[in-house]
């Protein structure tokens, strides 16, 4: 019975450690996740799966360039040159139609 109880008293305990501004900005981040999530959907209502995807890859180059920035993650080049590599695919889809 102990995992259960753990289980089931771990997101409570976190919740209640959560400060007022920690909060806030949780808040926010569910938000932006939400209406990314619902533009997703949107999208692949109004155009076909394999532009919808090959777009969606294409933020691949802003997260390389952030996880540089911010957490000094090693293999700039390797990373970026796939990331654009993602990209330049979505250009080709799109010229392609």
């Amino acid at each position: 019975m102990g995992p259960a109880i753990s289980v089931t008293e771990a997101p409570r305990a976190l919740a209640a450690s959560l400060r007022p501004a920690q909060l806030a900005r949780v808040l926010v981040h569910a938000v932006i996740v939400l209406s990314g999530t619902a533009l997703q959907v949107l999208a692949l209502a109004l155009a076909p799966a394999a532009y919808v995807s090959s777009i969606r890859r294409g933020s691949a180059v802003f997260t390389v360039l952030l996880g540089s920035a911010l957490f000094k993650e090693e293999g700039l080049a390797g990373r970026l040159a796939a990331a654009l590599l993602t990209v330049l695919g979505a250009v080709c889809l799109l010229l392609g139609r």
